[in-house]
């Protein structure tokens, strides 16, 4: 018969709640709802967001946050981050008066273009708030409608697509 020690299975379950936890407050999944993020993200594509460490968001991260107007969440791509200029003209972006060649290294549809309805000309990103768009241009409702997101409302930071196993991918 195997004598086991009461205090290693309290010790054992103790580290097991405490990681749990620090899983819960740190990491979320999250299911992509809409076409706002094509052709980057799919509807119904899966991702584990990063809630813990958000002092580090910088251009060209996958945030998600929340529409204080809706109780909505959205996902989108950081394109300003305070301090920036930012302008768009004829469907370009203009950060910091250099143009961004490639808005969405993973577009390879170039049908997804700016939609001249929503031009921005010369806005500069107010401390403590993002810019944001979304990927398929056409299709999102992002910064060009809602304005600059303060960084109180993001909630976290994309790290890793996990669904479809086919397209597992750490986020960069």
């Amino acid at each position: 018969m195997i004598k086991v020690n009461k205090g290693y299975i309290v010790v054992i379950a103790i580290i097991l709640i405490l990681f749990t936890l620090f899983i819960e407050l740190s990491f979320t999944p999250v299911k992509v709802k809409g076409s706002s993020m094509l052709p980057t993200f799919n509807e119904n594509d899966r991702l584990i967001i990063e809630k813990a460490n958000l002092s580090d968001i910088k251009r060209n991260d996958i945030v998600i946050f929340k529409d204080i107007n809706k109780e909505k969440y959205y996902l989108k791509r950081i394109i300003g981050v305070p301090g920036d200029h930012l302008e768009i003209i004829d469907n370009e972006i203009f950060v910091n008066e250099q143009k961004i060649e490639d808005f969405c290294s993973k577009n390879e549809n170039k049908n997804y273009t700016f939609s001249t309805q929503n031009p921005i000309e010369d806005i500069t990103v107010p401390e403590g708030e993002y810019f944001v768009l979304g990927d398929n241009f056409d299709h999102s409702k992002d910064s060009r409608h809602i304005g600059t997101v303060p960084f109180e409302q993001i909630r976290g930071k994309g790290i890793l697509v996990y669904w479809p196993l086919k397209d597992i991918q750490i986020i960069n």
